[in-house]
């Protein structure tokens, strides 16, 4: 029986009651036998009685299931979600941290940054085990631990790789610094050297000047001087000769004294000559000879007095009458004189002809021999002074070029282009070793080779900055 059945038989009235009696009455016998009234009063309280218990039942099983799923939701996926809501968000201050540790700029920025890394690192661990007393799935727990593992493998690569990359970069800065100062302090000793070479190459450029002046100066006076000498006393000779013959072949008296003067200008001209031509093995020779061709001329019976006396016997025979007179006596004497004017050239022409070849062949060998020293001098100037000046601004500029191909390779900021880098640098250094081999002078090599050194080998050595700065 339903409640509402129940509420519909309490609110019967007793009228409807009695006729309900009335009629029970009246019915058939087989009716009442079956189901009375009790009965059915007692089994709709027995079916409501039932349908209590079953609701009741239903309910205890629906309230026993929640206290189960919120027990199990308190105990376990609450923590299980806290837990992980922690570990979430110290995963994301670790993430956070890591970036800090990248950007370190010294040692001790990074030390701190591990160091709250690895607080952080211990507290991720510490909420894995927090998560594992949740009891989460063991597939779970398995992939989480291997998360975290991996995650403090990385920074511990992490802060390997920012530990080397800083002492790195403390490297590259030391052999920078070291680059500048091996570089100043060639610089300081390839500009005085330099300034040397260049004076010295001046020095002797004007000693070279001054001796080939000096050489030309000797060559001039001891060959040409002394072949013009020579040459004029040739000349003289010849030209007195020629006015002893016009003397003695002059047919007026008058004509003699012009001719006189002009012989005594031109053995004045031999004079002078002979006197300063050099000494030679044959100028005493020489001098007889002049002396004997200008006795003729210029003694106290000379050829010029002889031809005036005669033409003056001439005149005054002829005044005579055609007697005979001394003249033909002055005659014959002339005429010897005239014979010995020849002769005495000839032996002059003799002797001068080998005289002026000989100065002539000795004027070529000089000037060949001075032209060899010239050579010489010249040369050695070009090597020792301009090749020792080109080999030393060499050594300078290749090895500028080599500092500011290091310190290039020190700020490279592409790895790729740390490679010809390298090799330009490689090019630079064969030819600052190779100048510095060819240098003449050993104690410029001896200062300059400590210096080239210290600056070659921070690109070649064992730590190149190639080197540092590719790892870098």
């Amino acid at each position: 029986m339903t409640s509402k059945a129940m509420a519909a038989t309490r609110t019967q009235s007793p009228a409807d009651a009695v006729s309900a009696k009335v009629e029970g009455t009246t019915k058939p016998a087989h009716d009442r036998s079956i189901l009375g009234i009790r009965a059915k009063l007692f089994l709709a309280f027995c079916a409501m009685a039932g349908l209590t218990i079953s609701a009741a039942a239903i309910a205890w099983y629906a309230f026993v299931a929640i206290e189960r799923s919120v027990d199990r939701i308190t105990t376990e996926s609450v923590p299980s979600m806290a837990v992980s809501l922690r570990l979430a968000n110290k995963s994301t201050e670790i993430a956070a941290t890591a970036p800090a540790l990248m950007a370190s700029v010294d040692q001790e920025e990074r030390i701190s940054a591990q160091i709250k890394l690895e607080a952080r690192s211990k507290e991720l661990a510490g909420l894995m085990r927090d998560l594992k007393a949740t009891g989460i799935e063991p597939e779970t727990e398995a992939n989480l631990i291997e998360i975290q593992e991996e995650i403090v493998r990385h920074l511990g690569e992490l802060n390997a790789a920012v530990k080397e990359q800083l002492r790195l970069k403390v490297q590259r800065k030391r052999t920078s610094a070291e680059i500048a100062a091996a570089h100043g302090q060639l610089v300081q000793i390839l500009e005085p050297l330099v300034d040397d070479a260049v004076f010295n190459l001046v020095i002797s450029g004007e000693n070279l000047t001054a001796q080939s002046t000096k050489a030309i100066t000797d060559l001039v006076e001891g060959g040409i001087g002394t072949i013009q000498l020579l040459l004029t006393i040739n000349a003289e000779a010849n030209l007195a000769a020629g006015l002893l013959a016009e003397a003695a072949n002059a047919a007026d008296p008058v004509l003699i004294q012009p001719i006189r003067e002009r012989f005594f200008a031109a053995a004045a001209t031999v004079e002078r000559s002979l006197t300063e031509l050099p000494e030679l093995v044959e100028k005493t020779k020489l001098q007889q000879a002049l002396e004997s061709l200008l006795v003729l001329g210029s003694g106290s019976d000379n050829i010029f007095d002889v031809r005036e006396r005669e033409l003056s016997e001439v005149d005054a025979a002829r005044n005579l009458g055609g007697q005979i007179s001394s003249s033909a006596l002055l005659e014959t004497k002339r005429k010897n004189m005239a014979a010995a004017s020849r002769l005495a050239h000839d032996d002059l022409l003799e002797m001068l002809t080998p005289m002026v070849d000989d100065a002539t062949f000795n004027l070529v060998i000089s000037g060949e021999d001075l032209t060899a020293q010239s050579t010489r001098a010249i040369t050695g100037l070009v090597e020792g002074g301009i090749g020792t000046i080109h080999l030393l601004l060499t050594v300078n500029a290749e090895a500028n070029l080599a500092a500011g191909l290091l310190a290039e390779a020190a700020n490279a900021s592409d790895p790729v282009l740390i490679q010809p880098i390298r090799e330009r640098f490689f090019a630079a250094a064969a030819t600052v070793e190779r100048s510095l081999t060819e240098l003449p002078d050993l104690a410029e090599r001896t200062k300059l080779q400590p210096a080239v050194e210290a600056l070659l080998v921070l690109g070649s050595g064992r730590d190149a900055i190639f080197d540092v700065r590719e790892r870098e």
